[in-house]
Order: structure tokens, then C-alpha cells, then sequence
């Protein structure tokens, strides 16, 4: 009566009405109806009051003969305790396991919904066998009293009915809800939808459209002569467009229910409106878990879906979803590989970050605010999966790639190196590359001859000594030992990272070599009986640096002819009795920093342009003692380059006064003597001495 008064044009109960009501009072008077006398005009008049209180008690038929004079349009609510999407394979499940009683009871419920409920639903237009294949399936339905509809005309009442079953996704949200049910080879409609045509049109019928995969679409009459489309999956299923937010979730105005008995909710809130009438208490267990909220309730749920089919703002997929779904994660995949790949994990975070944001707010700009659905959510979801996938495999290979450089160059390279190359790898470089470098060779004065004097094992622990002695040196210094040949060390500075300093630290390495021999050779030269000399040539170009070798076994390692030309330089260093000798390069880029003595222009053996060769001699710090003898040798030099043999040999002369030690001196002088003497060609005169060795 409230509802009617207020001007309502349906209601839909979203409550079971199974049970007749249950009342304390009702039950006293009942048994004292049975106790009662039956006989005198005391009796009579006795059975009489109670007869008419139980009539005015009796809820459930005060209810019964309200709904059979309503102008309203109602739809009741009921639910299948079994509903399921397994098509035949739960429809032939249905009946099975059941006695022959239960069987009987449930043919009489479906004859009952055919009979009785279906004049108060409406006919489907359509019998497809697979249609009512793809449908959710509906068993053991919970159906209202029938006693509340005695009397109720089936064609001249607006009295629907709906089932309520909910069906939510993996995660236990509700998101898309069944529209249709398929009952025993019929089709029944949710009480949302039942709601939505009474609410339109009390004569009306569900008309829709099957492809191969099911439902395709539904279109409801809106008596004016048009029709209300419904965009459905397969499986008659429609996505539930809520109204409201996280924050604010019950934009759908709600009433107590006993405001609109007395009359406090009136025709200002209610004409022309369609009321759901159902509990929203959390403690009476009607909630549901929906996109904007993890407590919604159940009647605010159907109220929804019935708002979305009668305004047309229900929620449907994109035309193409599958196909943006496929581009997104195709081309969401490529991306995320590059930018995880090839940048650092913050800038990868934020541009992936920026990424899952834009496309969320360009679905919910142009199509989520127009009703249509893109695989936008589920894209964003799969680009944190494979961009947090990547980055366990970018660290993993890290991790992996780290053991391996620190296993391959920890062998050959300082621990301050492989610790500067573990930090930042994209510095390294191990493929075959051009650099420049500084190579420094070194070996042992004479140590095959004495070798051979040796024991074995006298001389593998000697060996083994020296080269630690030796190779502890180039280390700190920031060199790259490349191997040991023989009683050689081989080594270069430059690689495998860049180093601006590498002349200045090869030739601080190799001072520094002849300096350690003094410590050396305090432990053994009286093991051995010999003293341990050692000659170093250095030289700065350009050479091939990387993994060199096969594919079984390779060494990083440096090729070319300015490595060549630095082992040909160590070999010099016994026709001159030199310790250190260097090419030009090196003494061009470190010439500030340490003395070279410019020595002498060679052609050695693989090269048809001469060199100038320098020897190094002492850091600037520690030149003090060399630095006229220099100047001396440099004037006896000039000199003799320009042919002027009488200065060049008095020049030459003040030079080995003050060393005489220096065999360079006695080499310059032989010359001279052969070129006075003209017992040579005029090619040697050009001061360039060619070695054939």
C-alpha cells in the first residue's frame, strides 16, 4: 500500500518468500481453537473471536490479497540451489542420484514454473537447443509460496517472477551477471531483467539473437513501439555498470523500509520509480563483493543491473576486444622487454608506471565512460606480471653474468677492476674491439741458460715467485695481466675498461718492477747464486682487444703491430744494456710525469717505418740524479743525427764521464768510427740502426 500510495510503478522483491510466517501468537491461539468447547452460545461466541483474530494475524494472506489488488507491477525473487555453466553435462546431472520420490517432486516443480509461473513471466521467442546449451543452468529451484498468488490472474496481473542466483569471477568479484537461465528446457529471466520489461511494458516479450558461440544479444519492448538492446556474452551474461565509487559506492537512493509505511517517503521519491525491495544489513548476509566495494549489498546489486537495462548504461565489450587485447599484450610485451632490458630498474619502474597509467586513463576516457569494455585492466595486470618477470630475469642474469666476469677477469685484473666492472658491466666491453692501449712486456735476463743448471722444481718455485712478486705490481697499478710466456709476463692497461692514464700506469709499473727486484733478490740470490734482472719494453697504439681463440677455448687478450712492437722493444733492450725501453707514443703521452732518455731510431724486423725508441728512467720526482746526463746525451745525439762527427764524439765522450756504466755511449761511438772510416754504405748514415731480430 506505501509503495503504491507513493506512486511507485513496480517493485521487485529481492526476498524469498519459501516459508509461511512464523508468529508466537498465532501458535497460542491455534491450540486454544483445539481445546476449546464445541458445544453452547458461550463456545460459539469463544470460537468466533479467535476465528477472526487468526484472520486478522494471518500475514501471509493480508499479504496474498494485497497482491491481487495492486496496481503495481511486482516481480518476486527466487533462486536454484544448483546453477552452473556446464551446459548438458550438468543438465543430465540434474536428475541423476535422485529416488523416484525426489525425481516425482522435482518434475513437479518444472511442471509447476510452467503451469503456474510462466503466465507470469512472459514467452521466449526463441528454441534453440544450442542456445539452451550455452545458458547457465538452473536445478532445484526455491520457489515462492504459491498460497500468496491464489486467486491472482495470470494474464490481467503485472505479477513477474526473477531468479536471483549471483555468479561471480575467480577473485570472488561480481562483475557480470546471467540474464537467463535455462530450466528444464526452458528459459527463465533474473529478476533484474523481469524487473526492467515490467517496468517498460506489462505485455512484453524477450526477443534475442544467437550466433555460434550462444546469445549474442537481447532487446527488450519498451512500449512505445521500440526496443531497449542488451549487448550479452554467450552465455547471456551482461557486465553490471555500478553506480557509484570506492568512496561514495550507494549513489542509489536507500530507504528504511518503515519511512515508506508511515508515509515519511512519499510521491517526491518514489513516483515513477521502480523499487527493489531487500535487506542491506551487513549481519543479515546479502553482500556482495563488487568492483567498488568488498560489502554491497544484494538488492543494490539487481537494483543496478535493472537501472543499466532500462537507461541503456549497462557495460559491454569493446567490438574488437580480443583483437586490442592481443595488440596490447603483444606490443605491451615488446616494449616492456626493451625499456626492462636496456634501462635501469627506477627509470624501468617509472616509464612502466607511466605506461599502466596512460592506458588505464585512456580506456576510462573514451570507452569505459561510453559503456564499452577494452582489455585495458587485464593489459595492466600482464605488464606488471612480465615487467616484475623481467626484472627477476634481468637481475637473475645479473647475478649470473656478474660470477662470470668475476670468475673470468678476477684471474687478470685487480680486485679494485672486477670490482668496478661488477658495479657498472655496461663499461665492459668483451667482443673484438679497436683501442688504444699500453702494452708492457717483460722478461728474465738470461733465465734459460741458468734454467737449465737448475732443478725443476727449483726452478717452478722460482718462476712461481718472481711471477707473483711481479704480477702483485701490475694489479695495483690497474693493469690487465695477460699471460705468462715462458719466464715472460705480458700485460696492457686500457682495456677491458677504458683508462685516460694507461701510458702513465704502464710505465709506473715497470719502474716499479726493476725497484722490487732489489726485495726479490734479497730471498733469492743466495738460493740461487745468481741475481735476477729483469728487461721491460712498453709501447701505446692501437691495437684488436677481446675474447680471442676458438670457440672451446678463448683469453681476452690484445693483438696487432703495437703489441709486437712492444715485445720487439724488450728484446732491444739487450743490444743497447737498457732495462726499460718505450716507444715514442708512450713517451709523447707521458713525457710531464717521468724522464725518458730519446735513445735511438730502429727498424725492427716486421715494420718498414722506423721507430724512435726512449728509455725510461725515472719518475720526475726521482730524475734529480739523471737530468745532465740526459741533456749531455741529447747534444752528443743531435750531433751525430746531423752528421757533425768530432762534436758528436766529444759530446758522447762528456756523456760516459758521467756514467760510465752507459754502453749506449760505446755504441754511438762505433758507429761514428765506421761512418769516419766510410766502411759502410750511405743508407746506415741516415742514423737509422736496422735490426734483422
Amino acid at each position: 500500500d506505501g509503495l503504491q500510495k507513493a506512486g511507485a510503478k513496480a517493485a521487485a522483491f529481492d526476498i524469498l518468500f519459501s516459508e509461511a510466517e512464523r508468529s508466537h501468537t498465532r501458535a497460542v491461539r491455534e491450540e486454544l481453537l483445539q481445546k476449546a468447547p464445541k458445544n453452547g452460545a458461550e463456545a460459539n461466541r469463544f470460537l468466533t473471536e479467535i476465528r477472526s483474530s487468526l484472520a486478522v494475524e494471518d500475514g501471509d494472506a493480508r499479504f496474498a490479497a494485497k497482491i491481487g489488488k495492486s496496481r503495481l507491477g511486482i516481480v518476486f525473487g527466487y533462486r536454484f540451489n544448483q546453477f552452473t555453466d556446464e551446459g548438458e553435462v550438468a543438465q543430465s546431472r540434474a536428475f541423476s542420484g535422485l529416488s523416484k520420490e525426489e525425481r516425482a517432486r522435482e518434475i513437479g516443480k518444472r511442471e509447476l514454473l510452467k503451469e503456474r509461473y510462466i503466465p507470469f513471466t512472459w514467452g521466449v521467442d526463441f528454441r534453440n537447443e544450442s542456445l539452451l546449451r550455452s545458458l547457465y543452468l538452473g536445478a532445484e529451484p526455491i520457489l515462492p509460496m504459491a498460497d500468496l498468488f491464489n486467486g491472482v490472474d495470470a494474464h490481467e496481473s503485472g505479477v513477474r517472477f526473477g531468479f536471483f542466483n549471483a555468479v561471480f569471477d575467480y577473485d570472488g568479484i561480481l562483475r557480470q551477471t546471467p540474464l537467463l537461465v535455462h530450466y528444464q528446457n526452458a528459459v527463465y529471466p533474473s529478476l533484474a531483467l523481469s524487473a526492467a520489461a515490467l517496468f517498460l511494458g506489462r505485455e512484453t516479450s524477450i526477443q534475442g539473437r544467437v550466433d555460434r558461440q550462444g546469445i549474442e544479444s537481447l532487446r527488450i519492448p519498451d512500449g512505445l513501439g521500440s526496443y531497449r538492446m542488451v549487448a550479452t556474452d554467450g552465455f547471456g551474461r551482461a557486465w553490471v555498470n555500478y553506480y557509484g565509487n570506492k568512496e561514495s559506492p550507494r549513489l542509489i537512493p536507500t530507504y528504511e523500509f518503515a519511512d515508506v509505511l508511515d508515509g515519511t517517503i512519499g510521491a517526491k521519491d518514489l513516483e515513477g520509480k521502480i523499487v527493489f525491495v531487500g535487506t542491506t544489513e551487513d549481519t543479515l548476509g546479502d553482500q556482495k563483493a563488487t568492483p567498488i566495494s568488498s560489502s554491497f549489498p544484494g538488492v543494490e546489486v539487481n537494483a543496478s543491473i535493472a537501472a543499466n537495462l532500462i537507461e541503456g548504461s549497462y557495460l559491454h565489450q569493446y567490438q574488437y576486444y580480443f583483437w586490442c587485447g592481443m595488440l596490447l599484450l603483444t606490443l605491451g610485451a615488446l616494449v616492456l622487454y626493451r625499456v626492462t632490458i636496456f634501462l635501469n630498474p627506477v627509470v624501468a619502474t617509472l616509464f612502466v608506471s607511466l605506461l599502466i597509467g596512460s592506458i588505464l586513463w585512456f580506456d576510462q576516457r573514451f570507452f569505459f565512460a561510453k559503456g564499452q569494455i577494452l582489455p585495458a585492466l587485464w593489459a595492466a595486470a600482464e605488464y606488471a606480471v612480465i615487467f616484475f618477470g623481467l626484472i627477476i630475469y634481468k637481475f637473475a642474469s645479473s647475478e649470473r653474468d656478474k660470477r662470470f666476469i668475476h670468475a673470468a677477469f678476477s684471474r687478470f685484473v685487480s680486485l679494485s677492476v672486477a670490482e668496478e666492472i661488477l658495479r657498472d658491466p655496461g663499461k665492459l666491453k668483451v667482443g673484438g674491439e679497436k683501442r688504444e692501449v699500453t702494452v708492457l712486456f717483460s722478461d728474465i735476463v738470461n733465465f734459460t741458460e741458468i734454467a737449465e743448471k737448475l732443478d725443476a722444481e727449483i726452478v717452478s718455485d722460482y718462476l712461481n715467485a718472481y711471477f707473483t712478486f711481479m704480477t702483485q705490481i701490475v694489479l695495483e697499478n690497474r693493469g690487465t695481466l695477460d699471460k705468462y710466456i715462458g719466464d715472460s709476463i705480458m700485460c696492457f692497461w686500457g682495456a677491458p675498461l677504458r683508462e685516460p692514464r694507461h701510458a702513465e700506469l704502464a710505465s709506473r709499473t715497470a719502474l716499479a718492477m726493476q725497484a722490487a727486484l732489489g726485495a726479490f733478490n734479497a730471498e733469492w740470490e743466495t738460493k740461487l747464486g745468481w741475481k735476477t734482472e729483469t728487461r721491460i719494453g712498453i709501447n701505446t697504439g692501437e691495437v684488436s682487444v677481446g675474447n680471442m681463440g676458438s670457440h672451446q677455448v678463448f683469453d681476452y687478450t690484445v693483438l696487432g703491430d703495437n703489441v709486437n712492437l712492444a715485445s720487439r722493444l724488450e728484446g732491444v733492450n739487450k743490444e743497447y744494456s737498457t732495462k726499460i725501453l718505450a716507444g715514442v707514443e708512450t713517451y709523447r703521452q707521458c713525457s710531464d710525469r717521468f724522464l725518458f732518455r730519446p735513445l735511438d731510431r730502429i727498424q725492427v724486423r716486421g715494420r718498414d717505418e722506423p721507430v724512435e725508441v726512449c728509455e725510461l728512467l725515472a719518475s720526475h720526482a726521482d730524475s734529480a740524479p739523471f737530468i745532465e746526463w740526459v741533456e749531455v746525451f741529447q747534444r752528443a745525439r743531435a750531433a751525430y743525427n746531423q752528421g757533425h762527427w768530432e762534436d758528436a764524439k766529444r759530446a758522447f765522450e762528456a756523456a760516459r764521464i758521467l756514467r760510465p756504466e752507459d754502453k749506449v755511449v760505446d755504441i754511438f761511438l762505433a758507429r761514428i768510427a765506421d761512418f769516419q772510416a766510410d766502411s759502410c754504405g750511405l743508407e746506415n748514415r741516415s742514423g737509422i740502426w736496422r735490426r734483422t731480430s
